[in-house]
């Protein structure tokens, strides 16, 4: 291979699974999981009320959100293998558009969580940001379409709860490929060459 490729992979419900879903069981006693949602702000579905909501973010921001996580099947092998062929950056939102001054411990709790089963990625290559569309990268792994508006030659979208609805001619028309594992993203790059 006589090219390597930039790619900007997302964290949250694309490299690892859902930590929303835990600590909304851990504070409502429950054993909701990710399909039982069809919306990215789990929060928002099941606290509609703002002073619940309230409650539970004044418990989110006080507790390791990452601590029942697991990486996707595949993904820590794929990744690992995509990183020592091409230069991979772990590029991750970590804050809640309503708590954004709070977010301290949930930064910290990711970045270690990221060093622990992903250390096979420099932690210079580790990246927190919010709008993701200033990078430049040749491909970017996401969950999130609103994250896909950079200029990115290969858009994969991975299926997860939130997406799964998206149409595919929606998709077709903003440039995006829908992949369903981390299997399929391998064979993805491998194709490319």
């Amino acid at each position: 291979m006589d090219k390597k490729l930039t790619i900007l992979v997302d964290v949250d419900d694309t490299l690892i699974s859902n930590h929303f879903v835990p600590v909304v069981n851990d504070f409502l006693h429950t054993h909701f999981t990710e399909d039982d949602f069809n919306d990215v702000w789990i929060d928002r579905v099941v606290f509609p009320n703002d002073a619940e909501r309230d409650k539970f973010l004044d418990y989110y921001i006080s507790v390791d959100s990452y601590k029942k996580v697991k990486p996707k099947p595949n993904a820590v092998r794929v990744l690992k293998g995509l990183s020592k062929k091409h230069n991979v950056f772990l590029l991750t939102n970590g804050c809640h558009p309503v708590r954004t001054l709070e977010m301290g411990r949930q930064y910290t709790d990711k970045w270690e969580y990221l060093l622990k089963n992903f250390s096979f990625i420099s932690p210079e290559n580790i990246i927190f940001a919010v709008k993701k569309d200033m990078f430049v990268a040749d491909m970017i792994i996401e969950d999130r379409v609103d994250n896909m508006t950079g200029p990115y030659k290969h858009k994969l979208l991975l299926t997860c709860f939130h997406n799964k609805n998206i149409a595919d001619e929606t998709l077709k028309k903003l440039g995006i490929t829908r992949v369903d594992n981390w299997q399929e993203i391998k064979k993805y790059v491998e194709n490319l060459f």
